[in-house]
């Protein structure tokens, strides 16, 4: 369904307190502005206000917003609306379309929206409602890299305290994200603390932990060292604050576990398939006049067909794809990958490169305005697959040799990958190497 059955189009700003909402009818008549309160009552008056427009009718009635995920997009999608999403930085270019003197405000944004979706429908992307497991999947793995990222602050934080006051436990842990570290703070935060444990003591923290790289008389050496002199209190000062950046980094690691084995729960999920139905059409089944056996026949035509292969189970079975770069594909490329789009795979990844071409004068650059978090997939993607796929190092060690970047030779591994994927998707097969060897050396 196009937009060309809608009769209204809709251009909604977003913000935190209010959402401006611009409403356009027939060509002739003048757009309607008004002002909803964010919340649900302001969302549900909302919803009223635009289905009066169409009488209840509310799939004439095409939405322009900025964002494709909220409260404001999730109410208008389950009632029924056709919800249209656009890059901002595409609409800061329609913009100037409309207002070349660059003015700019929240009336001039939704109105804005409204025009280019009556106009420029090609632009906007249709919004569509996830299955549950995948917005449940998408918001683990988005709170896990939240976690990740919290708890690397935490220990850079730690680690140039510990600079200050205490450079001997950097030796055991260079960036203080090891639990010895922690362990050692927590048991002796102060130099002279530290010096005083006895070997019992620390071969008891390093059987706890299963550390078996260090011996406790290495570990007894290392806080053997002379500490750093600083003024009367600053080193106690220090310690204190120290064991409170201990407990944030340990409850940072275990909520990042306990999402990794969820994370992990949910994929596992989803690669498992789904039973066909079973169907004596398809089953095979020829029906006779007289069979020899009715009951033997009948259990034949009711034998359930064999289960089919998930989009989730083909792309697990590719190299190098893990847990978190399966996640992150299935729930940030939802569309692409339902469409099989090797196109838009290329450009939310950011392993299409962007070319500038005019006259005599070309350019071609890496792609920056794409999904941090695909782009992110993308790298440890090339990298797990260029350690476990010879296929995949040949290819990167001839891009290197050619004068290629590092980081331009992997693009080009994924870019390679990306390819067997949506061929993988579209004929329903898993992952075969011999295959895919032999049409390497038969090209």
């Amino acid at each position: 369904m196009d937009t060309e059955s809608c009769t209204h189009y809709v251009g909604i700003d977003c913000g935190d307190a209010q959402h401006q909402v611009c409403v356009l009818g027939d060509p002739g008549q003048p757009p309607k502005e008004f002002q909803v309160r964010h919340g649900g009552r302001g969302l549900a008056e909302l919803v009223m206000a635009l289905a009066h427009e169409v009488a209840g009718q509310n799939h004439r009635l095409a939405v322009a917003i900025e964002v494709n995920s909220g409260p404001v997009v999730e109410t208008l999608v389950l009632q029924g609306f056709r919800v249209y999403s656009i890059n901002p930085k595409q609409l800061d270019r329609l913009r100037d379309r409309y207002f070349p003197s660059g003015a700019k405000d929240d009336r001039r944004d939704a109105l804005v929206l409204a025009q280019s979706l009556r106009t420029d429908r090609p632009l906007f992307r249709l919004v569509e409602a996830s299955a549950p497991e995948t917005i449940a999947l998408r918001q683990i793995t988005r709170t896990r890299d939240e976690l990740q990222r919290d708890l690397q602050r935490v220990t850079n934080r730690l680690r140039n305290l510990l600079a200050q006051y205490f450079p001997a436990l950097l030796q055991l842990s260079p960036n203080a994200s090891d639990p010895l570290v922690w362990a050692l703070i927590e048991r002796a935060p102060q130099p002279h603390r530290a010096a005083r444990l006895s070997l019992v003591t620390i071969a008891k923290i390093l059987k706890e932990l299963r550390i078996r790289r260090l011996s406790p008389q290495q570990v007894h050496d290392i806080l053997q060292e002379p500490p750093v002199q600083l003024l009367p209190g600053a080193t106690d000062a220090l310690a204190h604050h120290a064991t409170v950046l201990v407990a944030q980094a340990r409850l940072f690691h275990q909520q990042l576990h306990e999402h990794v084995r969820a994370m992990e729960d949910q994929t596992r999920q989803l690669c498992e398939p789904a039973p066909q139905p079973s169907s004596p059409a398809t089953t095979g089944c020829q029906p006779q006049a007289f069979p020899p056996d009715p009951t033997q026949c009948l259990s034949d035509c009711e034998a359930p067909l064999a289960p089919k292969a998930t989009d989730a189970a083909i792309l697990r079975s590719l190299v190098g794809v893990g847990t978190y770069v399966l996640a992150v594909l299935l729930t940030e490329a939802t569309r692409a990958i339902a469409q099989r789009d090797l196109a838009a795979l290329r450009a939310q990844t950011g392993i299409a490169p962007v070319t500038r071409q005019s006259g005599r004068s070309r350019h071609v650059s890496m792609r920056r305005a794409c999904s941090w978090r695909l782009q992110k997939a993308a790298y440890c993607w090339g990298m797990a697959a260029i350690q476990n796929d010879p296929l995949s190092k040949a290819h990167y060690q001839r891009l290197r040799a050619s004068g290629h970047t590092h980081a331009r030779a992997l693009r080009g591994v994924v870019d390679r990958l990306l390819d067997v994927a949506v061929t993988m998707l579209r004929d329903g097969t898993l992952y075969d190497k011999t295959r895919r060897l032999g049409a390497q050396n038969a090209a």
